[in-house]
This record gives structure tokens, sequence and C-alpha cells, in this order.
């Protein structure tokens, strides 16, 4: 909403867009804008009634992001399903503009790539992480008239995400966004903010961390782009992958990879040709070594191979320009272990909660216990390995839980899983 009281707003539907206008001194909303998906062998709907203009679309359009100024000025934009952005600008009166392709979209076959990589392995849902690389546009406009979008585009196949800022007026419209994030780290979040000095910025967080989906994110980095002509990219430093080639690796157990820079540099490494994406990266502050641990949690990185090619990217900090390495590890896969079995020492039952005491010889990893009332999870646990090497778990539960369901893996097993059934004690 502006300071005078007027405002823009904007909802999507199953395959189709609509935006509002709303006048300062009535407060009454009225259509501005439609944005539908229409297929080439569709006719040419009739213009609306309402006077609102029609946008059409390749692709279903979604998550729209608006900012209003006085007078019903502003702007709005909105993905598409091929993860194009667009947007149109708002001049005084509700007076909208021509709509422009801000980013270009990715081919067909690369999304249906990409929810078939970011699937659960339990569920045909994509996972929270294409939510967030394939983020909803965000806007900002300067009381002047200014604009900044920035956005970030899903992940490619190494599980990359990229983050994009565009930028105008809205005399001009927005032009073409320009990608502001490199190849050796993945973008986290892309927002459109007004400075302090009053000038449209883009803050953007990336990180390269142990893992694309890691929950901390240790050597993440936050920084601001504003619209100017980028600096030519600084040049990536000497690098060389060093260290045993031949490796000797047993399910789900991670080896390290060294990878040796000239100077300060952001490190991704990548194994090329996997269903699913398997990435790790690192930086250093200065010339060195950085050890990266190739694992894929709870399945074998090796399948049946025996060799694993590598490609390494390496860029100055914060560069968009980076050089790439190619390296191939000769691997001795080694047989599975038995599955180390559970002794589940006591189960305690509390009116909302249920504390489970368990060992393993070996080591578990991603242990959780799940309550059940009816057919219904009503939450998981969490574990902690105590100095003795024994496992609790607490997980909560209602007066209707009658059982719990225990999961783990071992590093050792890979993708396979131990499942145990419990049954709780009466209070």
């Amino acid at each position: 909403m502006a300071a005078d009281g007027s405002a823009l707003l904007a909802a999507d539907g199953s395959s189709a867009l609509t935006a509002w206008s709303r006048a300062a001194d009535d407060g009454a909303l009225r259509p501005l804008l439609t944005v539908e998906e229409r297929r080439p062998d569709e006719s040419v709907p009739a213009p609306r009634a309402d006077g609102a203009q029609r946008v059409e679309a390749t692709s279903a359009p979604s998550t729209p992001a608006v900012v209003a100024g006085p007078g019903q000025t502003g702007a709005v934009a909105w993905r598409l399903d091929d993860q194009a952005t667009a947007a149109i600008t708002v001049s005084a009166g509700g007076v909208v503009g021509a709509p422009r392709t801000v980013s270009r979209g990715i081919a067909l076959p690369d999304i249906l790539g990409l929810l078939q990589t970011f699937s659960s392995p339990l569920s045909d849902e994509p996972s929270p992480l294409f939510e967030i690389t394939g983020s909803r546009p965000s806007l900002a406009m300067t009381p002047g008239g200014r604009l900044a979008l920035g956005v970030t585009r899903a992940p490619r196949e190494d599980g990359q995400a990229t983050a994009l800022a565009a930028f105008g007026s809205l005399a001009e419209g927005l032009r073409p966004a320009r990608a502001i994030t490199g190849p050796a780290r993945t973008a986290i979040k892309a927002v459109a903010v007004v400075g302090a000095d009053g000038a449209p910025e883009v803050v953007v967080a990336d990180e390269n961390g142990d893992r694309v989906d890691a929950t901390l994110r240790p050597n993440g980095r936050v920084a601001a782009v504003r619209d100017a002509a980028p600096a030519a990219p600084a040049p990536p430093p000497a690098a060389r992958v060093v260290g045993p080639r031949r490796v000797t690796v047993r399910g789900a157990r991670p080896f390290p990879v060294r990878i040796r820079c000239s100077a300060a540099c952001d490190i991704r490494v990548d194994v090329p040709g996997r269903d699913d994406p398997l990435v790790v990266g690192d930086s250093l502050a200065g010339a060195g070594t950085a050890t990266l641990r190739l694992t894929d949690g709870d399945r074998p990185i090796t399948g049946r191979r025996r060799a694993l090619r590598l490609r390494v990217r390496v860029a100055a900090p914060g560069s968009l320009r980076a050089r790439t390495l190619r390296a191939t590890l000769a691997l001795r896969v080694l047989p599975r272990l038995p599955a180390p079995r559970i002794v589940v020492l006591s189960v305690r039952r509390r009116a909302s909660s249920a504390t489970v005491v368990l060992a393993a010889p070996g080591e578990l990893q991603g242990l959780t216990v799940t309550g059940n009332a009816a057919a219904s999870a009503l939450a998981s646990g969490t574990a902690r390995r105590m100095a003795d090497g024994r496992y609790r778990i607490l997980v909560p539960i209602t007066t209707r839980t009658r059982r719990i369901t225990l999961f783990a893996f071992s590093p050792d097993l890979g993708r396979a899983s131990l499942r145990r059934d419990l049954r709780l004690p009466a209070r």
C-alpha cells in the first residue's frame, strides 16, 4: 500500500493470475490485469468486460509479486512454469504498460529432470529445496519510480541455484535480468530493497557448504547489488586436485577430495551424470588446500561403478567467472557390512512424551522415531547419543498413541534403512 492509500494487489489461481488496483479516494478494487495460460491450439479469448488488460502466457503464471506507489503506480511480476520471470509497470492512474520477459525460462526436459531430482524418496512431492530455489520474485520501488527485482532460478542438475537481478523505472520498465551469483556458489535468496540512501538494490544470500541442502551454512555470504555496470569478474586462481586418486569406499561413508588453490577461492565439486545431485563445496580465505568429503547421505556414492568422474569449479571469492577442472578417482568398493542389531533397552511413557533408550554396535545416523495415533503421524522425535554409546530418543505422543516406529540407517549400509516398531506400555 502506498502512502496515499492506493494499492496494487495480485493473486494466482490454477492457470491464471489477476491483479487489481485500489484508488485512494474511494478504496474500490478495480481489475487491472489478468495473465492467462493459452496453448497455440486454443482460440483467442474475447476482451474482458471489466476492462482489465489480458496478457497471454505460454505456461501457467504463479507466485506474483507487487510493489505500489502513490497514484496507483507500481509494478507486478510473476513466474511461469518454465521458470521464466515477467513483469509489467503501472503508471499514474493505473495505466498498465506492456509486459516484459525479465528472465528467460528453461527447457521442459530440464524441468522434468529437476522435479525428479528434488523429489523426496518417500513421497511424490517436490522437496523444499526446489521451492526455495525456484523462488517468488521480489520487487522494490523508490519514491522517484526506480525499480529493482530479485529472483532465484531453479537449480541445474548439479544442485546449483542462480540469483538474478533486474533494474529499471516506471517510465522505461524493467530491463533484462543478469546473474549476480557465480558458478562456484549456490544462491539461497535474492530480495529487492530500497537502500539507506534511497537507491534500489538486490540483496543476495548464497552459500557453499558441505551439501546443497545443509541446514547450517557456516560460510554463507550476503551482498548487495545495485543498478550499475558490473565490474569485470576477477579471474580464478590456479588450482589442482591433489591427493591419492585411488580411494576405498564402503556404503555411504565419506571419503576426502583435496583441492589446492594459489589464492583465496570458492570451490564446488559435483559428479556429473547422476540422477540425484551430489555436490560439496568449500571456501578458502587464502592460498591453501581444502579437504572436501564426498558422501551421499543415505545411499552409496558409487553404485556399481569403479570410477568416479569429478567436476571441480574454482573461482575467486564471489566472482562470476570460474575455472573447471576434471579428475577421475579409481574406487575400490568394499562389501556392505551386515545390518547392526538394534537392542531396545527401555521404553518409558509419560503423559505427552515417550523416551526410548537403545544400543547398537557401530554408528547409527538419521535416527528418528514417529508416534502414531490411528493412522496419522503425530511428530518426529529427536535422538541423542550418550557418552556410553547408547542412544536416547524423546518423541511427543498423545493419550491415543499405542505404537511408535523407529527409523535409522548405518553409513556402512548405504541406502538400506533400519526400522523397528515398538508397542508403548500403558500408563
